[in-house]
């Protein structure tokens, strides 16, 4: 059985049809959504704006748009929080990434063409005068408005995120994917939702009666909102939003039968897959910074694996792996095996990537012939964006506080050269080691040293260039240092390119020895492990190309994953 906020949303939002008598199934479907276009889609579909005046949309005399929604609101409503709803729908469509991003626009054009509006309302809605009133039936008559967001409401997180939902399924995902998303009696949507109704999943008694009034090829604004509240339902469980912000499961049956991503995955595989193959190449849950910026406190404890702060907080390991002929981003969970991929872009290979100390950044390679670069990856709404152009060769390494990376300078005169970027600036300073040449450098988290790649060996140098101290004598090639997380080893690759091994030396020269043994070749990019007993490194042995595993006290290996470049989250 529903809840009683979720009966009582029901009777809002079916009651809201009432405010336009004028809109008919000849202009609409489901008594909202228009028939045909009412605009053209501006040439940027990211276009925004910030609030200001407006008579287009009385009775409202202000509105805001982001990404092809406009939100209005009168006087009343503050602009603060139209502010904070525009973040929101920002952050569920972020760019870059995993994301598909033609598909993305394709979703977002939608919404201009269709002249999406969320009326805002300071508590519960409605209109002095019947005047007001008639200026807004005439407003839903040019626009598709599906719902209200209500300002100063209980449970205010899911009173912005649902609402936004209901105009991005109704319109977005119903012209985009017709068929999966559908608002019609033939769509996957609709079949889905009567297998979770016979599977007991999921309750729709409170809804009434809703065929019976339907006529041939015409749906009934109820089967719309039937619909549009379980696509809600299915968005948000996925997103691991439902328990700690919605109804806690009472959105479906029995108390919480399927109460998240877990739970929907296992009891409705199809219907999860659906989501992946659409919503979820296009689409994230907010940040919870951002739902942090709404008043309103979880309203309950959040499940260890089913956290709304992160669906990747138990993700402790980010590798490359080769898709289609191109390398991409991806997340593993070392305790299960489970992978994601995080980025999803043809057009550029993704190499090298470093977790940042705090955990919540991912830097990378992206190398293309167009627009090389730094990129940072933000791991919680997925959106990437360039911070450093050029250096499609760097492997870049952060420092401690975050604020700055090394890299590697192939431009500069004389050959390779190493150089510290400030993030903020893009202030670039050399390093002035006393190596001949250096390259490949990478930062240690215990203090101000760099260790790097130099004439025969591997180098030892304070940040600002002083007390360089070469670490290492192994005859050939001596490749990919880096610090154990407490700055006293350093992991390194030595040997032939026909068959290297992995090494690790104290930091101040002493104690060389060798790790790895049997491996055919390619000992590269060694990760510490956060407690520095296991080092993570790419390699082939025993007919297995990928990402290996290895005790550092007594030099035990083991096969872990497909992939290369792997790093362990700090």
């Amino acid at each position: 059985m529903k809840s009683l906020w979720t009966i009582l949303l029901l009777a809002l939002v079916l009651c809201s049809t009432a405010f336009a008598q004028d809109v008919t199934s000849e202009t609409h479907l489901g008594g909202c959504i228009l028939l045909e276009p009412g605009a053209e889609a501006p040439d940027d579909v990211y276009y925004e704006t910030d609030v200001i005046r407006t008579d287009e949309f009385k009775p409202f005399t202000k509105r805001l748009s982001v990404y092809g929604i406009t939100l209005i609101g009168r006087d009343d409503i503050s602009d603060a929080f139209m502010r904070k709803v525009a973040k929101t729908i920002r952050e569920i469509f972020p760019r870059g990434g995993a994301i598909d991003g033609a598909l993305q626009e394709d979703v977002i054009r939608n919404l201009h063409r269709y002249r999406v509006a969320i009326p805002l309302f300071k508590g519960e809605p409605g209109f002095s005068s019947e005047e007001d009133w008639e200026m807004y039936r005439n407003m839903k008559s040019r626009n598709s408005v599906c719902d209200i967001i209500m300002e100063g409401v209980s449970r205010q997180v899911m009173e912005v995120v649902e609402h936004i939902l209901h105009h991005v399924t109704d319109v977005g995902l119903h012209y985009t994917f017709p068929d999966e998303w559908g608002i019609s009696r033939t769509s996957k949507l609709y079949q889905f939702m009567l297998e979770a109704v016979d599977k007991g999943y999921y309750d729709i008694s409170s809804y009434g009666e809703i065929d019976d009034k339907a006529r041939e090829g015409v749906i009934h604004p109820r089967v719309r909102v039937m619909l549009q509240e379980f696509a809600y339902v299915i968005i948000t469980t996925a997103w691991d939003l439902q328990e700690p912000y919605g109804g806690g499961g009472d959105e479906w049956t029995n108390g919480g039968t399927i109460s998240n991503s877990n739970d929907l995955k296992e009891k409705m595989p199809r219907l999860f897959a659906m989501y992946e193959q659409t919503v979820g190449t296009i689409m994230v849950p907010p940040s919870l910074r951002t739902l942090g910026e709404l008043p309103d406190p979880p309203r309950r404890n959040r499940s260890t694996d089913n956290d709304a702060s992160g669906r990747y907080d138990k993700y402790n390991i980010v590798f490359v792996k080769e898709v289609d002929g191109n390398s991409e981003l991806f997340l593993a969970r070392k305790s299960t095996g489970d992978t994601v991929r995080l980025t999803n872009t043809p057009s550029r290979n993704e190499s090298f990537p470093t977790w940042s100390s705090d955990g919540r950044l991912i830097t990378y390679v992206g190398a293309e012939e167009e627009d090389p670069g730094i990129y940072v990856l933000d791991i919680e709404t997925r959106s990437a964006k360039r911070v450093i152009p050029g250096f499609d060769d760097a492997i870049p390494s952060w420092s401690p506080d975050g604020k700055q990376m090394v890299l590697t300078d192939t431009a500069s005169e004389g050959g390779r050269s190493i150089v510290i970027i400030d993030l903020a600036s893009g202030k670039k300073t050399p390093v002035p080691h006393d190596a001949e040449r250096g390259a490949y450098a990478t930062w240690s988290k215990a203090g101000p040293h760099l260790v790097f790649e130099g004439p025969g060996g591997i180098y030892r140098a304070d940040t600002d260039g002083k007390n360089t101290k070469r670490l290492t004598s192994n005859p050939g090639l001596n490749e990919w240092p880096t610090f154990s997380p407490d700055g006293t080893k350093v992991a390194y690759a030595a040997g032939t390119e026909e068959e290297k091994h992995l090494w690790v030396v104290n930091a101040d020269g002493s104690g060389a020895r060798q790790l790895s043994k049997g491996i055919q070749y390619g000992d590269a990019y060694p990760a510490w492990s956060p407690d520095g007993k296991t080092i993570l490194f790419t390699a082939s042995a025993d007919d297995k190309t990928g990402i290996y595993e290895i005790n550092v006290k007594d030099g035990s290996t083991k096969h872990l994953m497909d992939g290369m470049m792997p790093d362990w989250r700090k």
